[in-house]
């Protein structure tokens, strides 16, 4: 069986520059508030006993922290690679990502943003949300319309 949890990164900063601008958004750090959601996060992986086999996480400031305070406070110690592709990716792009993960890990973390995360659970999710969903095919073979996903809330 495989668990796949795709986590929206905790709360950010707004958009110093100018919200068109790139460079500006991928840079946005946590706010104090994301700092401690992402932690809770990490406690709540720690008290529930969830230790992903592998992270992607994509590679803004942002996601990357989220990350940070989600492990430390969890105290997993588990392989994760930053990946550019997963910024602003759409449900399609993640799903590629998915599909192309090697099947030795039986659990995967995405953490990465909305509107693509929200498309691929089918459910609204706030900074911090969690979606969840099990599956018994490969990771090539994921298809989420045939899933049925859970939301947890943070924030």
């Amino acid at each position: 069986m495989k668990t796949l949890y795709l986590l929206r990164h905790a709360k950010a900063v707004q958009a110093i520059k100018h919200a068109w601008d790139p460079a500006d958004d991928r840079n946005r750090p946590l706010t104090p508030s994301g700092i401690g959601d992402a932690s809770e996060v990490g406690a709540w992986f720690a008290r529930k006993g969830i230790r992903p086999g592998l992270a992607l996480v994509s590679d803004a400031t942002r996601t990357l922290e989220t990350w940070q305070h989600l492990r430390a406070s969890s105290h997993m110690d588990v392989p994760m690679r930053t990946m550019p592709e997963l910024y602003l990716a759409t449900a399609e792009q993640i799903i590629s990502v998915v599909r192309q993960v090697g099947d030795s890990f039986t659990s995967l973390l995405i953490i990465g943003h909305n509107p693509g995360l929200e498309e691929l659970a089918g459910a609204e999710l706030s900074t911090s949300a969690l979606a969840s969903t099990h599956f018994n095919e490969t990771w090539s073979a994921f298809t989420p319309a045939l899933l049925e996903w859970k939301v947890r809330r943070f924030r």
